[in-house]
């Protein structure tokens, strides 16, 4: 097993995953969706999510994933329609923009460029956001602890603009505003996952203790997974 703990109070944080099961999430699955012409894009998605939510345990108790593929294809299905839309609006808005100049696009004339480029980002960018905010709350939005369930509600025009804006401040300050960018994405995903807990959350974190964990024992390994957001 590819077994990863973290330490904390009287709890483990477990991951149970084997390296077959990761080669075919991360390689197999997305070599077939690309050899289908990304028909299977969407399952290897959810196979990516399974393996990594599903062999996660705190304590004793394995974590689940229930969100069904069928989710994955549907936002997947319009996050593609929205690029298309985004496409086209930049073409309609960049035509007009250069309509509106009286000129086209010319060496040495910036402005209808600077136009151009911010007609094409800003429909993509909306449409990414739409992705990145369906995928998150699909993947947090299926995970299960025991009884208890994690909601994740990212919203697209909120996360269009906190990539706007930490776009434009790492490229206005030649990329140092990267690690607060960062930050500015992983505390709006936070603040829009929460745990829905049945019952009383302390029975079940007495009731999945590791026996083998001591009271106070330092933490000893971050398990840290990118989901991509």
């Amino acid at each position: 097993d590819w077994s990863s703990d973290v330490c904390s109070s009287d709890l483990r944080f477990h991951f149970h995953g084997e390296y077959r099961q990761a080669l075919a999430a991360y390689v197999g699955w997305v070599l077939l969706g690309s050899l289908t012409l990304g028909i299977l894009i969407p399952l290897s998605m959810w196979k990516r999510a399974n393996f990594l939510l599903s062999n996660a345990a705190y304590g004793s108790q394995r974590f689940g994933f229930t969100t069904t593929v069928g989710r994955f294809y549907r936002f997947y299905l319009l996050g593609f329609l929205l690029a298309i839309g985004a496409m086209l609006v930049a073409v309609a808005v960049a035509a007009g923009g250069f309509a509106a100049l009286g000129t086209t696009p010319k060496a040495g004339t910036p402005g209808p460029a600077l136009i151009g480029i911010a007609a094409v980002l800003v429909p993509l960018v909306v449409a990414g956001a739409y992705f990145k905010a369906s995928l998150a709350n699909a993947a947090y939005g299926g995970l299960a602890i025991g009884p208890h369930r994690v909601r994740s509600t990212l919203r697209t025009l909120p996360l269009t603009g906190i990539i706007l804006t930490n776009l434009l401040g790492i490229v206005f300050t030649l990329g140092f505003y990267a690690p607060w960018a960062k930050v500015r994405l992983l505390r709006y995903q936070l603040s829009q996952t929460v745990l829905l807990v049945d019952g009383d959350l302390e029975a079940f974190t007495a009731g999945v203790a590791d026996d083998s964990t001591a009271v106070g024992e330092e933490i000893s390994e971050i398990f840290d997974i990118d989901f991509g957001l």
